[in-house]
């Protein structure tokens, strides 16, 4: 990591979600029943939540490249909520 201190691994998920699909609108009415609202957010949003973190060289990548698989894993139903990369961004943030 090149003399950095500290490096942490992000999930952004729900990036390039499809905030209107009536399936996601019920999912973030849910959580927002028990408190917890859910937030539709995009990379560059993510990025500005980080601080001082940063990321890494590799930059976000899709959680199907992360773990190695291919968009031949998704379903039709999950392409058309979490779009054709899967269901979020990965990243390492270092500082």
């Amino acid at each position: 990591m090149g003399g950095s201190r500290s490096c942490l691994a992000i999930n952004a998920q729900g990036v390039g979600i499809d905030a209107n699909n009536p399936l996601v609108v019920e999912l973030f009415e849910t959580y927002a029943k028990f408190g917890q609202p859910g937030y539709h957010r995009t990379l560059e949003k993510f990025i500005g939540l980080c601080g001082d973190w940063r990321l890494d060289d590799t930059g976000f990548i899709s959680l199907l490249n992360w773990h190695g698989f291919d968009q031949s894993e998704l379903g039709q139903e999950e392409v058309s909520i979490w779009g054709p990369l899967g269901p979020g961004f990965g990243a390492y943030l270092t500082k």
